[in-house]
């Protein structure tokens, strides 16, 4: 199983990770920086700047940027996000279907002593990584997901569905299991059924369903995010 899913692996790097992105800057409004590629300065942001693949770019509260693709699409990030320049490349279905499926393999249970291979074993993560054995309380520090996932929205709202599922699940890779995980997955849920993966986003769905049934005192949003999710299951289970 572990040469499967090295082999699996080593397949989908080179499309998810590796394809040149560029992108060029239509207009900025308020505070938007970019930090260029491994580079953990942060810089103004102009109209006609030029971005790369490895850059990241980052919007203040009340700020937005225009970015134009280099197949003529606009894309839109608001206020309070953080987004990879990488996470707007071209995901074709294939490479989407790859990547879902070491998502899979690597939530199989290895033998004791073993562990799963993560993405982050191999790739470049800016600040402090959590996961899901992190003891870090700190409000601040638990919250730095959240301008990600602001990000993966932008995509998801945007119709950039491989991307926003692919950005989903990175986040929830980076940090671990989130409070919010249920949100996220409600995203990718989303996203999954917007591309007709039925299977896959019921899964999902039924994720949200679980966690909210589970919690001790889920909120409002969580609760109305997982009733939704119950009618998408049914409907998915019915479509056709």
């Amino acid at each position: 199983m572990k040469t499967v899913f090295i082999a699996f692996y080593l397949a989908i790097v080179p499309a998810l990770l590796l394809a040149e992105t560029t992108v060029t800057v239509l207009d900025v409004t308020g505070n938007v920086q970019v930090r260029y590629g491994i580079d953990e300065i942060w810089h103004a942001v102009t109209p006609g700047l030029i971005l790369r693949d490895i850059d990241t770019i980052m919007t203040g509260e009340e700020a937005e940027i225009i970015l134009k693709l280099s197949d003529g699409r606009r894309f839109v990030l608001s206020g309070n996000s953080t987004l990879d320049i990488a996470d707007l490349r071209t995901i074709m279905q294939k490479e989407l279907f790859l990547y879902l499926t070491t998502q899979k393999i690597k939530r199989i249970e290895l033998p004791e002593g073993k562990r799963n291979l993560r993405m982050g074993d191999v790739s470049i993560v800016h600040g402090s990584k959590k996961n899901a054995d992190s003891t870090d309380n700190d409000s601040s520090s638990a919250n730095l997901w959240i301008p990600e996932f602001n990000g993966a929205l932008a995509l998801h709202v945007q119709k950039f569905f491989p991307n926003a599922v692919v950005k989903l699940h990175k986040i929830l890779e980076k940090y671990g299991m989130v409070k919010d995980s249920q949100k996220i997955y409600f995203y990718i849920a989303k996203s999954l059924e917007a591309m007709n993966l039925d299977g896959q986003a019921i899964d999902a769905y039924q994720f949200v369903v679980d966690h909210v049934e589970l919690s001790d005192s889920p909120d409002e949003e969580a609760r109305k995010r997982a009733a939704e999710a119950r009618k998408a299951i049914k409907r998915l289970r019915t479509k056709g």
